[in-house]
């Protein structure tokens, strides 16, 4: 028998254990009116281009949407093309946000990247296109701003103004 316990069988412990892989859909807002200065757009290409490295170092599943270009569960090699032919247009964000939604079902996180002159409306009418279980984190691109973090409902709003601040805010997300 051990000891404290009444009928002198053993404890037993369940442990919940997520099998499910997670699926990141990095989302690049293409749309020219988004952006104050065409440098903001680099920065968010290039900011996307590295979620999507860190995605597939971490084998994660993974869905691109930049513009009129996307690319679901690519191979390594691939993922980063679309960042490569990624250019400002008049695609929509919402219509990028929604083929996501209809191509990749699964996504457990979404991290779209649009410019300053993207209004609050804009992220959350875009962020609007994913179920409410899909945690949506919207990274505005300014390189007038200062680094911060603030939210939009449930939507996490991330402002950088060059590249490297991009871990230091998502430190903040993670913490």
């Amino acid at each position: 028998k051990l000891a404290g316990t009444p009928t002198g069988s053993p404890f037993l412990v369940r442990q919940f254990l997520d099998t499910r892989r997670s699926h990141i859909a990095v989302l690049v807002d293409c749309e020219t009116s988004s952006y104050a200065v065409e440098a903001d757009f680099e920065i968010a290409v290039a900011a996307g281009a590295s979620i999507a490295v860190r995605a597939v170092r971490d084998e994660m599943d993974l869905s691109i949407a930049a513009g009129q270009h996307a690319v679901f569960g690519p191979e390594p090699p691939v993922a980063l093309d679309v960042f490569a032919r990624a250019e400002l247009d008049d695609s929509s964000l919402m219509s990028a946000a929604r083929s996501l939604t209809q191509h990749a079902p699964d996504i457990s996180v979404v991290v779209m990247f649009t410019g300053s002159a993207r209004d609050a409306t804009g992220i959350r009418q875009a962020a609007a296109h994913f179920p409410p279980q899909v945690s949506v984190v919207a990274v505005r691109a300014d390189s007038a701003s200062k680094a911060g973090m603030s939210t939009l409902g449930p939507t996490t709003l991330l402002t950088i103004a060059r590249l490297a601040d991009l871990p230091i805010v998502l430190r903040g997300v993670n913490s």
